[in-house]
């Protein structure tokens, strides 16, 4: 069985659907590689997203993760919409 290539247009039919999705939240639905618990390396899907910026079909958004923390995430989502909409799927 051949494996499916790592796709750009997997990412945007997924932000399409889901802005404001995390790189992990992205990387788990659409590949089902979670880099937290896989033996793989977790460039070659970072690089799906880093090619994507370059190109700029999608854009992203560093977010706090807590009032006066200082962790933060990056949140993705397609670059025609606008971060407004990032911020309304994350309060769901």
């Amino acid at each position: 069985m051949k494996k499916r290539r790592l796709s750009q247009q997997d990412v945007l039919n997924y932000l399409e659907d889901y802005p404001g999705a995390s790189e992990t939240e992205i990387q788990l639905d659409v590949w089902n590689y979670n880099r937290s618990t896989s033996w793989m390396s977790n460039k070659k899907y970072a690089e799906v997203l880093r090619r994507a910026l370059r190109k700029g079909v999608i854009k992203r958004l560093k977010v706090k993760i807590k009032d006066g923390s200082d962790k933060a995430t990056y949140r993705y989502c397609l670059a025609s919409q606008s971060f407004d909409v990032i911020f309304k799927q994350i309060r769901k």
